[in-house]
């Protein structure tokens, strides 16, 4: 298991993939891209503020996932600063 502090979040995005072409099932890590793929469909990608990337296969609640994961981002970027930052579309391209 794997702990992620939502600090170190910048934003959440969607995107479709498809197991073989991520190089099939389980935790696959590039330098700075790591994907846990359990199924194809959705995956849920947490863009950190260092660059890296970590995504998951969830499957239908991705895009609620991703609009909750980014609200909180932006609650507390907001908190942080005394703003309310837009948060980042839930939406990406697909490809990566």
């Amino acid at each position: 298991m794997r702990h992620i502090p939502i600090a170190r979040i910048r934003s959440v995005r969607v995107q479709e993939g498809k197991a073989l072409p991520l190089f099939g099932y389980g935790y696959r890590a590039l330098p700075g891209h790591t994907r846990v793929v359990v199924r194809s469909g959705p995956v849920l990608v947490l863009e950190m503020t260092d660059g890296a990337s970590f995504g998951v296969t969830i499957g239908p609640g991705a895009r609620q996932a991703a609009e909750a994961l980014n609200a909180a981002i932006a609650g507390r970027s907001g908190a942080e600063t005394g703003e309310a930052p837009e948060a980042a579309s839930p939406e990406a391209p697909t490809g990566e």
